[in-house]
């Protein structure tokens, strides 16, 4: 008599979080490097100008995110898009189609 395995172990969803987490950090980290050492070094300089700078520089790259991902989304819904024509259709009609001579 065999006995099916528990998954009790959290091991799985850990997985799936961090390949998540890895995406994301893949996608948007050199954003996220640039924006950090802009207000690392606004801090260090006790700089205001440059943490603002390094804030804009944040939201400007979450918003064009947002927006790209806005307009995929509604394009992908719009029936605007043709489907591409099949390779293997032949572009002249058939013999019992074409007009006598």
């Amino acid at each position: 008599m065999t006995r099916a395995p528990q998954h009790d172990s959290p091991g799985g969803v850990l997985t799936v979080v961090g390949a998540g987490a890895l995406m994301v950090l893949c996608c948007a980290g050199p954003v996220l490097l640039a924006s950090g050492a802009l207000a690392g070094l606004g801090a260090a300089l006790r700089n205001p100008w440059l943490i603002a700078i390094s804030t804009t520089v944040l939201l400007a790259a979450i918003v064009s995110t947002a927006i790209r991902i806005a307009r995929r989304r509604r394009s992908a819904k719009s029936d605007r898009c043709c489907p591409p024509p099949d390779p293997t259709a032949s572009t002249t009609p058939p013999a019992s189609k074409r007009e006598p001579r």
